[in-house]
């Protein structure tokens, strides 16, 4: 941050304290600002070419906008052919030396009076050798006739070049619009086309309006499956069926079956031993009967 009570100034060894304006607030100063102002009125611009500053040799370029003030310029150069000569005041940015320039109504430009010097601009010496040769040109046609005779004739024959060269290029663009319009009106006909391919094409594949699609409701599906399930008869289970042949299920029943099976098969034994037991008790008895007999 800077100094708050700013004890120490930087005074340049240039400083001219004349050169500062007086305070408005004051009655002299209003007086002195009123004396000097009077008749320039405070405008805001852009200064119309590049220059530099005699004192420092700060460069300010064309387009730099200022406040400036303007007067009109009096004495002998304040008009040219009855128009009115303006002067401007602007100050350096850097040491704010003040700078005047001019209005040049003569040369449709502005002309540097002090305070600084005007940097080189190449267009303006282009103009003025173009200028300068036109001007020799009429004078040497004003002193030769034959002169004057060949220049007209140069002029007419570069006129006629000039006109081959513009129906050229008339022709050139007549061809192009042609061109255009055609390619506008192909591009209009394969969009056509494309469009009543794509109709063609939609009424075909999604046009169908005869098939309806039906949402079967719940109560439905459960009646069709209880029917289902009614109608069904049980799985049989072949006898003669092998635990190879058959599935899982089978297989378990019939290992039940083997099982009981066996035990069938053991008591038919003891029942069969039993019969055996009394068939031979029976032939013993019977043996017995005929010994006694």
């Amino acid at each position: 941050m800077g100094e708050r009570k700013v004890l120490n100034k930087y005074i340049p060894s240039d400083f001219d304290p004349s050169l500062v304006p007086k305070h408005k607030n004051t009655a002299a100063g209003r007086k002195a600002a009123n004396k000097k102002d009077a008749g320039k009125t405070q405008i805001r611009m852009m200064i119309p070419f590049s220059m530099q500053c005699e004192n420092c040799g700060t460069f300010m370029y064309r387009g730099k906008k200022f406040n400036c003030y303007k007067e009109d310029v009096q004495g002998s150069k304040a008009k040219y052919l009855g128009i009115q000569r303006f002067r401007f005041y602007i100050k350096c940015i850097v040491c704010s030396r003040p700078v005047t320039f001019l209005t040049d109504p003569e040369n449709n430009d502005y002309e540097m009076e002090s305070g600084a010097t005007r940097n080189y601009e190449i267009w303006k010496d282009k103009n003025k050798t173009v200028e300068d040769e036109k001007e020799g040109k009429e004078e040497e046609e004003e002193m030769d006739a034959m002169k004057a005779l060949e220049n007209r004739v140069e002029e007419s024959r570069r006129e006629v070049e000039e006109q081959d060269r513009l129906e050229e290029i008339k022709a050139l663009n007549s061809r192009h619009v042609r061109m255009e319009n055609v390619e506008t009106s192909q591009e209009r006909d394969e969009a056509r086309e494309e469009a009543e391919i794509e109709k063609e094409v939609q009424s075909v594949v999604f046009g169908k309006k005869d098939v309806i699609l039906k949402r079967l409701s719940d109560d439905d599906d459960d009646e069709d499956f209880t029917t289902s399930y009614k109608n069904t008869d049980p799985p049989k289970v072949a006898s003669s069926a092998t635990p190879k042949e058959s599935g899982g299920l089978k297989g378990v029943v019939l290992k039940k079956k083997k099982k009981k099976r066996k035990g069938e098969g053991s008591d038919g034994a003891a029942n069969k031993k039993a019969k055996g037991g009394g068939a031979t008790a029976t032939t013993t008895t019977k043996a017995g009967d005929s010994d006694s007999d």
